[in-house]
């Protein structure tokens, strides 16, 4: 077998290094500013989602039935991040 990339690629390899580069500036650092992660597919990453591609809504917290809905992908939801639990995480 052979894999063929087509001159897509080299522009998704640019956007994925300077992704995971924001990335990993983020989590060194206290900036809790507003963050899209649609940057890769070419969205800016300070305008809500929903601002810039209809069809799309953003939601803070789910409502139960949309939750049951998600499965596993609902119960990363209940999680608490590790920056909200306090010192004693």
């Amino acid at each position: 077998p052979r894999l063929t990339h087509s001159p897509l690629q080299e522009k998704l390899a640019t956007r994925a290094e300077e992704h995971h580069g924001r990335d990993h500036a983020r989590q060194r650092t206290e900036d809790t500013s507003p963050y899209v992660n649609g940057v890769l597919f070419g969205f800016d990453p300070t305008r809500p989602i929903d601002e810039q591609l209809e069809g799309w809504a953003a939601i803070d917290d789910p409502d139960p039935a949309s939750m049951a809905e998600m499965g596993y992908a609902g119960r990363a939801w209940l999680k608490q991040e590790q920056r909200h639990m306090g010192d004693d995480a």
